[in-house]
């Protein structure tokens, strides 16, 4: 019979690390745990959150999330169309709330 080599604690340790990171990893992605600050802008007497911008032809494209559209909540509108309020909110509250 051959024996089984003793696991260290240390190698068990770093392994159950690397687990429970991988789980939350797969059920809580990085941009809503740490990125999720984004600038808070108004469209049509709404706040609405800037998710990005892109040249389009002559003019600019934003596309914004407003959380009081009906769904879907994600729309491209002209940047000129779009005023920056300053502020930076978090993407999962009401941006009515600063």
């Amino acid at each position: 019979m051959t024996r089984l080599a003793a696991i260290d604690i240390g190698t068990k340790i770093g392994g159950g690390a690397i687990a429970v990171v991988m789980l939350l990893m797969l059920e809580a992605p990085y941009r809503l745990m740490f990125q999720n600050d984004l600038p808070v802008v108004g469209y049509e007497d709404q706040l609405c959150f800037e998710l990005g911008r892109r040249p389009s032809g002559a003019s600019e494209e934003v596309l914004v999330y407003c959380p009081d559209w009906p769904p879907p909540r994600i729309g491209r509108v002209q940047a000129d169309g779009v005023s920056p309020t300053g502020r930076e909110g978090d993407l999962f509250s009401d941006p009515r709330a600063r």
